[in-house]
């Protein structure tokens, strides 16, 4: 279970892949640079910056509590002191979903996608997305990043281009 809160604090602040994060290995973690190297599809690398100290601190202390005596170069492993996988994930999140009475079904990706929307309706850059997320085309970054009806209410109550303008009702 202790994987489990590791991986959830790392998917909202490198969001990759689900597979991206299970084959993450020791070396390619740089605490001091608040980095990791993250090797997509394809076999592309690209370091991530992870950003939030908090993070980074968990990823420490879970390195120093569970990982010192084990001789297994991947950061997230199973009971046998194996790399972890996705199966295993999805059934940690499911035990997750029934402990809290969530009404919602948690799938991995939905962090992902979650990430890249409040990324989107913070102000991010669409390709700064594209970047952080690995994707190689824009277009696949779009799917990802759907502006919410939310966001379109207060966009278009804040900053309308109309609100700068007086409109007066003309009755004679």
């Amino acid at each position: 279970m202790n994987d489990c809160f590791t991986l959830d604090s790392l998917s909202p602040n490198s969001h990759s892949e689900l597979g991206d994060y299970l084959y993450i290995k020791l070396k390619d973690i740089n605490l001091q640079e608040k980095s990791l190297k993250i090797v997509g599809k394809g076999s592309k690398e690209r370091i991530l910056y992870v950003g939030n100290t908090d993070v980074i601190e968990l990823c420490k202390t879970y390195i120093q509590l569970y990982r010192e005596n084990i001789d297994c170069e991947y950061l997230f492993l199973n009971k046998f002191d194996q790399s972890l996988s996705e199966q295993t994930v999805r059934i940690l999140l499911n035990k997750l979903e029934k402990e809290l009475s969530l009404q919602t079904h948690v799938t991995p990706h939905m962090f992902r996608h979650t990430f890249a929307t409040t990324l989107l309706e913070k102000g991010v850059d669409i390709r700064y997305i594209q970047s952080i997320l690995g994707h190689s085309s824009i277009s696949t970054t779009q799917i990802y990043t759907h502006v919410t009806y939310f966001k379109q209410k207060e966009i278009m109550t804040e900053k309308n281009p109309i609100n700068g303008f007086i409109i007066k009702n003309k009755t004679n």
